[in-house]
This record gives C-alpha cells, sequence and structure tokens, in this order.
C-alpha cells in the first residue's frame, strides 16, 4: 500500500503448493515485492508459518514444515492401512 497499490485484488490461491497472487494494476515495485512474496512461499510451511519446503509426494503440492509433514505423512499412510 505504501508503494501506491490500491487494493484491488484479482484472485488470491494456492497453486502447485506455492502462493498466487494476481492484481489488476501496480508498479514494477510492487509487482517485484509480489513476485519475492510468491517466491517465499514456498519456503514456508502453510500449516505453521515457520520454515518449510515443497513436498510433492502426499497426492498434490504442499509447502510444510518437517513437523507438519510428518502429520500429513502419518494420516496419508493410515488411511491406506
Amino acid at each position: 500500500i505504501a508503494l501506491g497499490w490500491n487494493q484491488e485484488t484479482c484472485q488470491v490461491k494456492e497453486k502447485f503448493g506455492g502462493l498466487r497472487f494476481y492484481i489488476n494494476a501496480g508498479s514494477d515495485e510492487i509487482h517485484d515485492r509480489i513476485t519475492e512474496a510468491e517466491r517465499l512461499s514456498y519456503e514456508t510451511c502453510e500449516e505453521t508459518g515457520q520454515p518449510g519446503k515443497l513436498r510433492t509426494d502426499l497426492g498434490w503440492f504442499v509447502t510444510l514444515c518437517d513437523d507438519a509433514y510428518k502429520t500429513r505423512l502419518e494420516k496419508k499412510q493410515s488411511k491406506t492401512n
């Protein structure tokens, strides 16, 4: 907002384990900040906010810390047993 963004958002979503944030208009600096946030989303656990990494072996792409990943993996394994 301090960079001049008018707060209009087209779409915010998760795709392939990372953030997608779309706006109608903004300066190059605003778009650079969005790109950086999207990049950081692949390093931030979507459940805890702790450092995480992209996981692709759960049936979908998700970015999780080790603890959240372990919990999800255990749930997945218990459903298949």
